[in-house]
């Protein structure tokens, strides 16, 4: 051993404990040692030097040394203090980052969320939803899969991460001072405000003071009960009756409220805007918080993993990626018509079920979802099958005499040419535009479908042209609106359009099919769905006129074409319940049509012709 007889190096652990990282008071001990002065270690005839840590007591003994020998040790001391330093800095990183360190090995990142439809859920048997995408993004960013965590319950998402079921809490989760006690919280990624939600009919409750005296429901373990709680305490005059709900979702509160079960909840403010649509009479009255920030949450001690989490944040809001997870699910969430989302909601009941089988067998040979078509031809016609426009459109998808005879239409007011010809035209479109996102490629082809290809193509030339990306819709809802100036449309090919148009087409059919789409998701456990169930129905049927009939939900039965009060017949008959809806089993149940009398049977027994001059058109058995 180099200088053994001249030098000898003692490391005595005060307690037998585990290797623990270097202290910077070691460290600094090496390199000043390393660095003596020649004149210092010379003229030392014996020389000890002691220092003690919590961990370790370091003892060298140096006698005289030779020149020879003294190069050696100052150039042993240095290598040895940078590579302890190099060691046990790198062993502190790998403890302080537990969590990060274990996602790089095992090659997974596991996410605690919930199943709903801000967070995740299941359409068409893919996974989607605010939280999951930019999850996704940040498993991708990580480079390692991606794993999803159902938490049972809202309260039991942070003892779930604590215990370590998970390695983030992605929930749209409020950063609140209690919670920031338990687990450490990300830079906030979107700002919220808590509102009151009551019923458009409620004009009495519009702000905080008002709640007083009120029975305000919300789900237990929010920060909506935390955020009551505290203004209580700080407003002894506000007296609030809260009542808590075990495991009940903000949206199923929505929607008690919009159908008069309740008066009140509470909900954070991209919540309620975006469940608006579903429930247009459930509105937003005054906030009772200042603005929060939402945040991802990891335990206390992954540091590492939280560095990452906010650089990730920092990067897809600098190069835009945020904003685009974003808009898949709040795109114009602050525009909000009342009149015309009541009147689609009607229209859901009253027209689409006679062309709801149409809309599903033309989406299925052209591959489409049937419930984006359906807001197509809403956005069309509004499910009115004689409908002209001005431009010398007709029927359900507004069709030109050119392009229904392109398709071999022989009567373009006939349902169902009308539709196959505009599903088939659609898909054209689709196929024209060659480009990988099938989001953008989707909008691009809706609105070729409203203004022609060519005006679509003269707006990507016009993106390149400013720098913007041609196969974004992004940047083509900016730039199609340009071609309605001469400095613009002057060298398009295809010259001037009302580029305004297409643009507010797509927005308005984008808002109909997440609304109709909202029907159809999958919720896996506790998410409570609108429709209830029923077992059995009593059907009346008019006496003329009557084509057809359907189920607007769960809980009725309207009729359609109804134009004559006498009742003619009543059939029993089991109906199919699932989540997605109700649904009256084929051949079971027939049709009424013109001024004769005609007997509706299920497969199981006819039950005979009842005479009633009622106008109820629907009851429970």
């Amino acid at each position: 051993m180099l200088c053994s007889r001249e030098i000898a190096w003692f490391l005595a652990p005060a307690a037998p404990v585990p290797l623990q990282p270097a202290s910077p008071q070691l460290i600094v001990f090496l390199c000043n040692f390393a660095y003596s002065s020649e004149k210092d270690i010379l003229n030392s005839e014996k020389r000890v030097l002691e220092l003690e840590t919590s961990q370790h007591r370091v003892i060298m003994t140096l006698k005289t040394l030779s020149t020879e020998y003294r190069d050696c040790l100052l150039t042993t001391l240095f290598l040895l203090a940078a590579g302890l330093f190099l060691v046990f800095s790198c062993q502190s990183r790998e403890e302080s980052n537990p969590t990060l360190t274990a996602i790089q090995k095992t090659g997974t990142l596991t996410i605690i969320t919930r199943n709903n439809s801000h967070c995740y859920y299941s359409y068409r048997d893919q996974d989607m939803g605010f939280e999951y995408d930019l999850a996704k993004a940040f498993a991708d960013y990580l480079g390692v899969a991606l794993k999803i965590v159902i938490a049972d319950k809202w309260e039991a998402m942070i003892p779930s991460l604590l215990n370590g079921d998970g390695d983030i809490i992605a929930a749209s989760m409020t950063i609140t001072p209690n919670r920031m006690r338990k687990v450490a919280f990300s830079d906030g990624y979107l700002d919220i405000k808590q509102h009151i939600i009551v019923h458009r009919d409620n004009t009495a409750i519009r702000e905080l003071k008002d709640l007083s005296g009120q029975s305000v429901h919300v789900r237990k373990g929010t920060s909506y009960q935390e955020n009551l709680e505290n203004l209580m305490r700080t407003h002894p005059e506000l007296k609030i009756n809260l009542i808590l709900h075990e495991n009940v979702p903000t949206e199923e509160l929505i929607r008690q409220v919009s159908e008069k079960e309740i008066k009140i909840t509470i909900a954070d403010s991209n919540i309620a805007m975006l469940n608006r649509r579903y429930y247009p009479n459930a509105v937003m009255a005054g906030s009772i918080s200042e603005t929060q920030k939402l945040g991802w949450a990891v335990h206390p001690k992954s540091t590492g993993l939280l560095t990452r989490i906010n650089q990730f944040f920092k990067k897809i809001k600098q190069n835009n990626e945020f904003m685009e997870i974003y808009n898949r699910y709040y795109a114009h969430v602050n525009q909000f018509d009342f009149v015309d989302l009541k009147k689609f909601h009607r229209r859901l009941r009253s027209r689409l079920p006679f062309y709801r089988a149409l809309f599903i067998e033309a989406s299925k040979k052209n591959g489409f979802d049937w419930r984006l078509i359906a807001a197509q031809a809403y956005q069309e016609s509004h499910f009115n099958p004689n409908a002209k426009s001005h431009a010398g459109a007709y029927g359900l998808m507004q069709l030109t005499r050119r392009t229904a005879k392109s398709y071999g239409v022989t009567n373009i007011s006939q349902p169902k040419q009308n539709i196959f010809a505009g599903v088939r035209h659609l898909r054209h479109l689709y196929d024209y535009f060659e480009i990988e996102n099938e989001a953008d490629r989707l909008k691009l082809s809706l609105a070729a479908y409203n203004i022609g290809q060519g005006h679509v193509r003269d707006a990507q030339k016009l993106a390149v042209k400013l720098r913007l990306d041609p196969d974004k819709w992004a940047s083509i809802r900016k730039t199609l609106p340009l071609l309605r100036y001469r400095q613009y449309y002057e060298n398009a090919s295809y010259g001037y359009c009302r580029g305004t148009e297409p643009v507010k087409y797509v927005k308005q059919i984008m808002i109909y099919y997440d609304i109709i789409k909202r029907r159809a998701i999958e919720y896996q456990k506790d998410m409570p769905v609108a429709l209830r169930p029923l077992k059995k129905v009593s059907i009346f049927l008019a006496h003329k006129r009557v084509r057809t009939f359907f189920l607007a939900d769960g809980r009725c039965i309207h009729m359609a074409g109804v134009h004559h009060h006498r009742i003619v017949q009543r059939v029993k008959f089991t109906l199919n319940a699932s989540p997605q809806g109700i649904e009256i089993p084929a051949g079971e149940i027939g049709a009424a049509d013109g001024a004769g009398k005609k007997r509706i049977a299920d497969k199981h027994r006819t039950i005979g012709i009842k005479r009633n001059t009622s106008r109820r058109m629907a009851r429970r058995v």
